[in-house]
């Protein structure tokens, strides 16, 4: 019974766990370039989901301040 419901609240990151054992397990066998193209992909997904905002949110300020 106790162990179902540890199981139940692990089950989201369960996929999250596949997916580094995925990721390290591949790793070796990754190139220069393709490891340079996933952190270049992550950097632009990163700037996307907090530069725009902040862009956003100091361009309100400053309206605001005139």
């Amino acid at each position: 019974m106790l162990a179902e419901k540890v199981m139940e609240k692990a089950k989201p990151n369960r996929s999250l766990f596949n997916k580094v054992n995925v990721f390290l397990i591949k790793l070796p066998h990754l190139k220069a370039e393709d490891l340079l193209e996933m952190l270049t992909n992550v950097m632009f997904k990163a700037i996307l989901i907090f530069g725009v905002p902040y862009f956003i949110y100091v361009f309100i300020k400053f309206l605001s301040i005139y």
